[in-house]
């Protein structure tokens, strides 16, 4: 590089400053957008998983309401009654009566035996459907329940609404073949309670619903006495927890929010699976953990397919279960503006680097092109030819002067010519004389002018000569290299301060024509790079 010419050092001085200063600006942008977009993210992903959980609790308390107020109805304790009474009518045959009546012989597909109203025994059990059913069937399909239950005391299931095959077994702890299920747990649990004391057992597999997952609420039927005449028990409905925790919005593309059990195990099905996920896919993740004892877990988790998601696990508690509810999100999504941010900075840094090029040749030449016209005028002024034509005289910076100096030369030149014999051979003598100063102050300007080729401004012309316009050319080409050394270095200091992402300093100096120039394109420069980042720190 030091081999170049001026003309040549400087746009690339200049272009490697603006190249420098791009990179590290659009490293810090990209950086900054990063950070503020992954956390952006986080909170995004913390307030789905904290407004699910809320939404969950929410309905779990309205279902523990509605088991309430069921519980406490008059008419569900007269239901309970005749039921008793009629299941007690049939003596040891109760099971297979009832199952008869109401399964076997009933009308109606599986899946619809509950539209059953009566089975046309006559029995006082089935009046007694025929007047309690129709209610209760209508209540559970209004709440999306699973299922509804009545016990007596001796733990028989006198009555449910889709009767399936546990309906009129036994389920104390020496009764029938259920008794060990979590329906026969919510039923002893219930019968120990106290009045208005709710029991809950989270999803396990149940037989008698072909193993699907099943939870159950419960609570003990109070009589007018204050003693417990049974006990209700709401099968818990899937869909509407589904629909609770398959609400994406927010969640993009690739996000969901799943519910996470204590034995890892998802209490909801899963938005991009068609087979059923609850109580069959797992999610064994340190922020499960983190979740399940008590505390949020914010991070990264890779999934069975290989897939880097960002994760927010929030706890929940209903009843003494805890469940994790989940947010989750692909990463390659969660990145995608990031992605876009970097080449919007790209753009920007290649508009910005050709600006800095254009108006770093600009520049070169409006400095270098002048240097060589009077580098050749003086030339020729030098092998004689007073002809010549001096350009740049008009201006009004260090190189108008410069070019009026050389004038000065040309004037002094026709005069010689126009002198006698004896006056040229006066002036001859003193052309000696100051062919020598001239060859003095040459050797100074040389200097002075190879240093500054060479990326030396710090040189000066040194010589001084009786003659005043020979020092007042050394004056002029000190002042020029003074003014070069100047501005590029307030250039550079605002350029160098730019890389270190200090986007305050600016060229302060006082300058003329292209040195001016030089001054306000630089500034607009930094002036919009603040402005960029600005609004980068901004979104």
């Amino acid at each position: 590089m030091f081999d170049l010419k001026l003309s040549q050092k400087l746009p690339a001085i200049i272009i490697g400053s603006a190249l420098v200063v791009g990179v590290a600006m659009g490293l810090v942008g990209v950086n900054l957008g990063s950070s503020a977009l992954i956390e952006s993210s986080e909170a995004k992903l913390d307030a789905i998983a904290d407004d699910r959980a809320e939404a969950l609790s929410r309905y779990f308390d309205d279902i523990k309401t509605d088991l309430g107020l069921t519980a406490r109805n008059p008419v569900t304790l007269q239901a309970l009654e005749a039921f008793s009474a009629g299941f007690a009518d049939f003596g040891g045959s109760a099971t297979g009566e009832l199952t008869a009546a109401y399964i076997t012989n009933n009308p109606n597909p599986p899946g619809e035996k509950h539209l059953l109203d009566s089975a046309g025994t006559g029995t006082p059990y089935d009046l007694a459907h025929a007047r309690y059913h129709p209610a209760f069937r209508d209540q559970l399909l209004a709440r999306g329940y699973y299922d509804l239950f009545l016990f007596n005391t001796n733990g028989d299931l006198v009555y449910s609404v889709f009767k399936e095959l546990d309906f009129a077994t036994n389920f104390s702890e020496k009764g029938g073949k259920w008794a060990d299920t979590d329906l026969g747990k919510a039923f002893r649990a219930a019968l120990q309670a106290q009045p208005g004391e709710t029991s809950f057992f989270d999803f396990r597999p149940y037989g008698p619903s072909a193993d699907a997952p099943a939870a159950f609420m419960s609570q003990p039927i109070i009589d007018q006495s204050g003693n417990t005449a049974g006990v209700l028990v709401f099968q818990m409905p899937i869909d509407r927890i589904n629909s609770i925790m398959n609400n994406r919005t927010g969640l993009g593309e690739t996000g969901e929010s799943l519910i996470v059990g204590k034995d890892f195990l998802l209490r909801n099905d899963s938005v991009f699976t068609e087979e059923n996920d609850i109580l069959k896919t797992s999610n064994d993740s340190e922020w499960v953990r983190v979740a399940l004892a008590g505390n949020v877990g914010v991070g990264k988790w890779t999934d069975a397919q290989g897939v880097e998601k960002e994760i927010v696990a929030e706890p929940f508690e209903f009843l003494g279960t805890n469940w994790a509810v989940i947010a989750v999100q692909n990463l390659d999504e969660l990145r995608q503006p990031i992605i876009e941010l970097r080449n919007l900075m790209l753009m920007i840094g290649a508009g910005l680097l050709l600006a800095a090029a254009i108006v770093a040749l600009f520049f070169a030449r409006a400095v270098t092109r002048p240097i060589s016209l009077l580098t050749g005028a003086m030339n020729e002024l030098a092998s004689g030819n007073t002809e010549v034509e001096i350009s740049g005289a008009s201006r009004d910076d260090e190189l108008g002067e410069m070019a009026k100096a050389v004038e000065v030369f040309k004037e002094n030149a026709i005069k010689v010519s126009r002198m006698t014999e004896e006056e040229k051979a006066l002036v001859a003598r003193n052309a000696a004389e100051r062919s020598q100063m001239m060859k003095e102050l040459g050797d100074a300007f040389g200097d002075v002018v190879g240093a500054a080729v060479a990326g030396d401004f710090s040189r000066r012309v040194e010589a001084e000569f009786p003659d005043d316009e020979l020092n007042q050319l050394g004056v002029k080409v000190n002042e020029l290299v003074q003014t070069v050394e100047r501005g590029l270095g307030e250039v550079g200091d605002v350029l160098s301060a730019l890389a270190r992402t200090d986007l305050t300093r600016r060229v302060e100096g006082h300058y003329e024509g292209s040195f001016d120039k030089l001054k306000n394109d630089t500034n607009a420069v930094a002036d919009r790079l603040a402005d960029v980042i600005g609004q980068l720190r901004d979104t």
